[in-house]
């Protein structure tokens, strides 16, 4: 009887594992850990990444095990995605665990207690079934929707295994479920219990007591049903039947309804994890039968059967195809990460050759990111043009050899750092083209993807004095009352990598972002440094005839006048008001919106005469200014900018341009927030028209847009119009960001916004399903003590309430609607009062 190597293990590559074990219970995470031949040291793990495994080795295939948290098709797909995230090799999974039998005949006999069930396709279905998915329609369900199949590695292999096994005397999957250890204490759980043990009643027969067995509760053993004993199963040999299986939220435990599912989709067996794990990754399902989906069920087979279905999935890696070992179980080597010039990451960055130092922040600086062997980050924080990119481009200038790597991410939005990493992922791998991961990310094409290829490089243990920029992280997640306040806003954290090493910078002018030791920069308190600032801005500009004739003496004045005022605005601020950007955030940072105000018009004024009130700078200017003004509630002079800016673009830039296009999208928000849906309705169109025909209709940009009219026609009471933008949004999220969409905000939102629609519309089981498909991602990205999850959750339970009392609701309405038709055609009948009751009606 095989067992455990007692050599040290082995630490292997995360590439080295194809297969992903799925053991619900503890009991099915017991037996599978029992199967393996060998263990391995464990790896580091991909942020977000919160499953356990244990790592090991079965006839030389390595395998990942994990277990959940809890059962239900929800935690099954979480495990399995961020499963995923660590291992991205993983070609096949393997869901196993103990199962509800259905006691009907097969072509090996009746299922039995301690049997086996192991999903197989056919002409109608794939192997799993989910039969609660579909439809309430009026007076009877419809199913809809259909679970991967199996792939076909594992049915071929579980063919062979049938072959083989009906040539052997002795079963190896009988043999393997010795490997466990009965004489432990913890273990006695998982013998056989005997076939003496195994009781079958009638679905009409209920368990006397619940927590006990039949024998302690009185169940009557005359009603129990007389079924012949074959030798097999007396103890010697494991039943496999292979069929459907159906999956489905809850546990069965009436015999009534077990047997019209099961004559309706052919099923041998229940559960409750296979739609959430098949929902993105190619499984096979294996099921030790432990109970009857009746009220007799209890724990007295289920360590048994636990076994049985892990010894049956042990003997499948003694099938698989030789060269699937040998394509997907090579280590590959990890090379030394490179040295990065940070400048040649930074095509959107001007380093300022003329920066002026601040000596006593860089101090700090070093002081707080000095190498040491766990995790440093530090926040630099100020309003915008106070010099904080500059002083992270002065660090690293200084402090490049300290540092094996260094990235440069803007995060001024989430596509905006995808795309910063998809651009450091390109220049890693012309370095390091061995890196085969990150290689096969790049090719999908989903920056999901590609994000969890560059952390999965962060981590590696070889690749520990990165440097990571954040720049422009300036809408932190802010939540009140489970509302998110701004939509622009996330959570930088989960694009961090949870590594106990590397460096991390983090720009922002938000002074809520707490991620680390802040850096506040103010206004320079060195006369000389401010001097000098403005000397050499006076020296760019001296050149310019029209700067010298007309611009330098009113920017001058607008200089002296800052000089003199308390307001924390630095002098190189305004010595070159060709780099003012972004003040909008200004009176919300310093709770002065009249200062902001001024310094607006300041801006504004430079901008105008220097370069003019069509220059791209003015206009971003009068779109900040009036995003300060929305902010504030003044609606009207925010309208006006708006619309000064987008006849702006359209002039300089064309009405096909994104910032045409931005400028479009602000002024549909803005009338939605003045209660002007018309207008709104029209803006937002005409930006989706654009954007499909310019960014096709497929774009990410482009569904946001549609999910946002989606919430526009819902709020107008167009549910209609609004369900089928809601389903175009799902559909394009999931086509375009593909296995990553799970962790997408946006497809989230949507999710639940659909299905609240569906609610609203009395569709309570296609708002289930919304609501479990989103509770699974807000879970993966958020984890459960997010309000959002709890407002989900509760929403969730609703809708299954209603669900409970709407089967009811049908029949009852199904009544009236047959007597309210005899009623009218027999109204003449029943007098002036019945005519005018349906006259009303």
């Amino acid at each position: 009887m095989p067992k455990l190597t007692s050599n040290p293990p082995r630490q292997l590559d995360h590439d080295a594992y194809i297969a992903g074990w799925i053991a619900p219970l503890e009991t099915d995470q017991i037996a599978a850990w029992q199967m393996l031949d060998e263990e391995h040291e464990t790896l580091p793990q991909s942020p977000g990444d919160h499953n356990v495994y244990k790592l090991g080795s079965i006839n030389g295939h390595n395998v990942v095990i994990a277990g959940l948290p809890q059962p239900g098709n929800c935690p099954a797909a979480t495990v399995v995605a961020q499963m995923r995230m660590t291992f991205p090799s993983l070609q096949f999974g393997l869901l196993v665990g103990v199962g509800g039998g259905v006691p009907v005949n097969t072509k090996q006999g009746m299922i039995r207690l301690g049997h086996v069930v192991v999903a197989k396709p056919t002409r109608d279905h794939s192997g799993t079934i989910q039969y609660d998915h579909g439809k309430a329609l009026a007076g009877h369900f419809e199913r809809t929707g259909a679970l991967a199949p199996p792939p076909a590695v594992l049915l071929n292999a579980a063919q062979a295994l049938a072959v083989h096994r009906a040539g052997l005397d002795i079963d190896p999957v009988w043999e393997n479920t010795n490997r466990i250890t009965f004489a432990r204490h913890q273990l006695h759980r998982f013998r056989f219990p005997g076939a003496e043990n195994d009781h079958l009643y009638p679905p009409d027969y209920l368990h006397r007591q619940a927590g006990v067995s039949c024998e302690a509760s009185g169940c009557d053993p005359e009603k129990c049903i007389m079924r012949p004993v074959s030798v097999d199963d007396e103890g010697s040999f494991i039943v496999v039947h292979r069929g459907a299986i159906g999956s489905g939220e809850l546990v069965v435990k009436n015999p009534s309804f077990r047997d019209q599912v099961a004559r309706e989709y052919d099923l041998l067996s229940f559960e409750t994890e296979a739609a959430g794990a098949l929902a993105d990754f190619q499984c096979l399902v294996i099921r030790g039968i432990s109970n009857y989906c009746d009220s007799h069920k209890n724990d007295m087979w289920q360590g048994f059967a636990a076994a049985a279905a892990a010894a049956y999935a042990r003997q499948l890696f003694y099938h698989l195809p030789i060269q699937v070992k040998r394509n997907n179980f090579r280590h590959r080597k990890l090379h030394a990460p490179a040295v990065y010039q940070p400048t040649e990451y930074l095509a959107e960055v001007s380093e300022n050759t003329h920066f002026v130092a601040r000596d006593e922040e860089l101090r700090r600086m070093q002081n707080i990111l000095a190498s040491t062997k766990r995790r440093r980050s530090v926040v630099i924080q100020g309003i915008g043009g106070i010099g904080k990119t500059q002083l992270a481009l002065a660090y690293i200038r200084r402090n490049q050899s300290d540092h094996t790597a260094v990235i440069w991410f803007n995060a001024k939005d989430e596509m905006a750092i995808h795309q910063s990493a998809l651009l450091a992922a390109k220049r890693i791998l012309q370095q390091h083209p061995t890196l085969l991961y990150l290689s096969e990310a790049l090719q999908t094409g989903c920056s999901g993807q590609v994000f969890q290829a560059m952390r999965r490089w962060l981590g590696e243990p070889a690749n520990s004095r990165w440097l990571l920029v954040y720049d422009n992280y300036d809408n932190p997640l802010l939540e009140r009352q489970g509302t998110v306040v701004d939509s622009k806003a996330f959570d930088l954290q989960k694009y961090v990598p949870e590594t106990n090493f590397g460096a991390v910078i983090i720009i922002t002018r938000s002074p809520l972002v707490k991620m680390g030791p802040i850096i506040h920069l103010e206004k320079l308190s060195n006369i000389k440094d401010g001097l000098r600032i403005l000397q050499l801005g006076v020296v760019r500009l001296s050149n310019d005839r029209y700067f010298c004739n007309r611009a330098r003496p009113r920017l001058l004045a607008h200089a002296d006048r800052c000089i003199a005022r308390t307001l924390d605005l630095t002098l190189s601020r305004h010595s070159s008001l060709f780099g003012i950007h972004y003040f909008g955030d200004l009176g919300n940072m310093q709770g002065r919106l009249e200062n902001a105000l001024t310094m607006y018009q300041m801006a504004l004024e430079g901008h105008q005469t220097v370069l003019g009130p069509g220059h791209i700078s003015t206009l971003e200017l009068d779109t900040n200014l009036g995003i300060l003004y929305k902010n504030h509630g003044r609606l009207k002079d925010a309208e006006a900018l708006y619309r000064r800016a987008l006849e702006g673009y359209e002039k300089a830039l064309g009405v096909e341009h994104t910032s045409t296009l931005d400028a479009i999208t602000n002024l549909g928000i803005l009338y939605k927030n003045k209660g002007e849906l018309e207008k709104a309705e029209a803006m937002l169109l005409r930006a989706l028209e654009a954007k499909e025909r310019i960014l096709g209709p497929g774009h990410v940009s482009t569904l946001h847009t549609v999910s946002n009219l989606g919430i526009l026609f819902a709020n107008q009471g167009k549910l209609d119009r609004a369900e089928v933008l809601y389903r175009r949004a799902l559909e394009g999220y999931e086509t375009t960001l593909g296995s990553a969409v799970i962790t997408s905000v946006p497809y989230l939102t949507t999710l639940e916004n659909y299905g609240i629609l569906c609610g609203k519309t009395g569709r309570f089981q296609d708002a289930i399903s919304s609501y479990e498909k989103a509770l699974c991602g807000v879970e993966a990205v958020f984890g459960q003590n997010n309000e959002r999850f709890v407002t989900i959750s509760r929403r969730l339970q609703v809708m299954r309430d209603n669900l409970s009392r709407g089967s009811w609701r049908n029949v009852l309405l199904q009544k009236a609607k047959r007597l309210l038709g005899m009623m009218k055609g027999k109204s003449t009948l029943h007098g002036p009062d019945t005519r005018h009751k349906t006259a009303h009606k």
